[in-house]
């Protein structure tokens, strides 16, 4: 097989064929990346476009033609489309070599569109500096980057950072990331200039030996041989799962001498380095064949088994013979347990819940019940305490209100006596499972099992889960990976950094480029939080680099105005485009209204409860608010949205506000997850006060 390079947009337009239209094309181009072209088989230049003399047709049918570079045995296959539409693609193409010897396709036509643009639009009689001019960055310096005297001249004018993002849309990806970074003051020129340095050097126009370059790979894949050719053409690849930024393939591949942390908004593929990470470790490092484990753990069932199906996609495409374990934290924890025979008692939370009423309404306490649920859950529960002694001791840093030791002695009497009929009862909860693991582990009861644990939505697991975890894990390099983002915490309020006792210092790393959703998703979510301040530690540098529509935003004063208001946008949005299971409607409450809704119009929808998660050929998906972590859409549409925080106990707010701070935390962190669900279009309706 010949050497063969995939761009995206071979991807994105192969995809877009029906599947007899894939097959075709998979065998056509199989006898070209063998040498094998029969007399039926015509290959043209494409001398009567305007574009890259390397490029050259392939006839697949008598309407489908592929369009390639060919330079010695390497193919790079580029699109594949309808005669016209598959010539008019390749007008004003190129194949370029940039000033840090990375390849990248150079499209003229948006890059004069761009201009155009640029030259029609309206400039202000009095201007003050642009953006690059207060960043002190000059014509020279653009220039060394590899933008054109001209290009450098316009960037030099423009003082808004929408226009300035939009005009640098047709430059290689790794200079718009420069760019931003410069006039954000994120890196100055001499690390800009280092960052784009690669080992990979080569002559001029040397397209070939360019595809090596770090940056190359981030919009070309080598493939590997003909098994995985096949299984990418057949499977509607994904682009995640074959182009990695540098930023996240050194993740991927990296040598960690202990547990590692990656930090990282929404859309900055932190699940990305982690999949991509379990198939590199059973390829590399812990491979089956020496009976070696690797588990991938995240806080639901759900989420487990929607990542397990990607995972085993990227096994299979790379041929690599899997030994990854894909689980729920509290399945896991739960089965180990059961494998080793230690005893757990019975999980019942509404039997624990009618436990605490009881115990509230006997004792008849000054505080509010909420405060001793919490208390139990974020200081007695989280740091093993089971008398008074060892409760007047604890530090409770991040709760909130300080407790004094008189405050803490009259309180006490109630988690006693809620302890000793939990115990009586034999209840436990999820926080007892990892509890009771993490006390089989320290009296070797049972012993590591793990070679490497990788560990999704970190920030949403207790310090007492995570640490059961680690603790299931020999070896010390590459041993532990979590994935965390402190601005998506839904499901616990405090710090989990700060409980764990995990070394490590010195090894966490921040993603920051946001390749997922537009750039006004991302900042009307920026915008959410409304009670709380977001964690800003790991947003360094973060920017999102392509725009898309502004998030809409509409009130009603009717509900059924409301629901008539979501039905029309799921049609127009499947009429632009979108597969059904690509748009999900976020409900904070009412679904099964909504669900009723759909039913009377017609409208095919699947409902994101328990283990389901979002299935072609299934309809639109229908979600909680909680439901919805982890997954993502092309579009969402999120109803009743000034109603999220409804479900906060008003009386309880105003009698015990210290504690209910963290709740409207959590409540900015629902309005976070759930707009940053979509990457193209969010659309948020809300309901006016009666």
């Amino acid at each position: 097989m010949r050497e063969v390079a995939l761009h995206p947009s071979f991807l994105e337009s192969h995809n877009e064929l029906n599947r007899q239209e894939q097959k075709v094309v998979y065998q056509k181009v199989k006898k070209l990346t063998e040498g094998d072209i029969n007399p039926g088989f015509k290959i043209h230049k494409l001398e009567r476009a305007n574009c890259d003399s390397s490029f050259r047709s392939a006839r697949i049918n008598r309407d489908l033609r592929v369009i390639f570079s060919q330079s010695g045995d390497t193919l790079i296959l580029l699109h594949v489309n309808r005669h016209d539409q598959a010539y008019r693609w390749a007008e004003g193409k190129y194949l370029d070599v940039n000033n840090f010897n990375s390849l990248y396709l150079r499209d003229d036509e948006l890059t004069s569109l761009k201009v155009k643009k640029f030259q029609q639009k309206e400039q202000p009689e009095i201007k003050g500096k642009s953006l690059l001019e207060e960043a002190g960055i000059r014509q020279k310096d653009l220039e060394k980057l590899g933008l054109s005297r001209v290009h450098a001249g316009y960037l030099l004018e423009i003082d808004g950072e929408d226009s300035f993002c939009d005009f640098i849309e047709p430059f290689p990806q790794e200079i718009q990331e420069a760019l931003v970074d410069l006039i954000t003051g994120s890196r100055n020129l001499t690390q800009v200039y280092a960052d784009l340095e690669d080992e990979v050097s080569c002559g001029e126009l040397d397209k070939i030996r360019a595809l090596k370059h770090r940056d190359s790979r981030r919009r070309f894949y080598l493939v590997r041989n003909q098994e995985e050719f096949s299984d990418i053409l057949d499977q509607d690849m994904e682009a995640w799962k074959l182009f990695l930024h540098p930023q996240q393939e050194k993740l991927v591949r990296g040598n960690f001498q202990g547990p590692v942390l990656i930090e990282g908004g929404p859309g900055t593929g932190k699940t990305v380095v982690g999949m991509h990470r379990a198939v590199h470790l059973a390829e590399k490092i812990y491979p089956a064949s020496r009976e070696e484990r690797i588990l991938f753990c995240t806080f639901s069932k759900k989420l487990a088994g929607y990542i397990n199906e990607k995972i085993n996609q990227l096994t299979r495409q790379g041929g690599v013979e899997t030994n990854i374990e894909v689980r729920g934290v509290d399945q896991l924890i739960n089965t180990v347990l059961n494998q080793q025979g230690i005893e757990q008692g019975r999980l019942d939370l509404e039997g624990l819940e009618e436990i605490w009423q009881e115990v509230y309404l006997e004792m008849d306490p000054a505080e509010p019940l909420s405060f001793f649920q919490t208390e139990y859950e974020e200081v007695i529960q989280k740091n093993r305490i089971f008398n008074l002694g060892e409760y007047l001791e604890v530090e409770r840093t991040g709760q909130g209100k300080p407790l004094q030791p008189s405050h803490r002695r009259r309180v006490w009497p109630v988690f006693a006596e809620f302890i000793k009929r939990k115990r009586e009862a034999g209840l436990i909860d999820f926080e007892d499972r990892a509890n009771i693991l993490i006390s089989a582990r320290e009296e070797g009861d049972i012993n590591p099992i793990y070679d490497s644990v990788i560990i999704d939505e970190a920030q949403d697991l207790s310090g007492n889960k995570l640490r059961a975890l680690y603790s299931l894990v020999q070896g010390e390099n590459n041993n532990l990976m979590l994935l965390s983002d402190q601005n998506q915490r839904i499901f616990r309020l405090g710090n989990w950094k700060r409980e764990t006792g995990i070394p490590i210092v010195g090894r966490t790393y921040y993603l920051n480029l946001n390749y997922r959703m537009s750039r006004q998703i991302r900042e009307y979510a920026d915008r959410q939080f409304l009670f709380s301040q977001p964690e800003k530690e790991h947003l360094r540098g973060f920017k999102s680099l392509f725009g898309g529509p502004e998030p809409v935003e509409e009130e009603f004063s009717r509900e059924k105005d409301q629901h008539r208001f979501i039905c029309s946008e799921i049609g127009r949005l499947q009429e632009v485009g979108f597969a059904p299971h690509e748009i999900c409607v976020v409900a904070p409450a009412h679904v099964e209204k909504i669900a009723g809704v759909l039913d009377l119009e017609d409208i095919t929808y699947q409902v994101l409860k328990g283990e389901e998660y979002p299935r072609a050929g299934q309809g639109v998906a229908l979600s909680t608010m909680h439901g919805v972590k982890g997954l993502e859409f092309g579009a969402v549409i999120i109803p009743y949205y000034n109603r999220i925080g409804y479900w906060l106990d008003k009386e309880e707010i105003k009698a015990d506000r210290w504690y209910c701070r963290d709740r409207e935390g959590q409540v900015d962190c629902l309005r976070y997850v759930a707009a940053t669900r979509a990457r193209e279009e969010l659309i948020i309706s809300s309901l006016q006060e009666e």
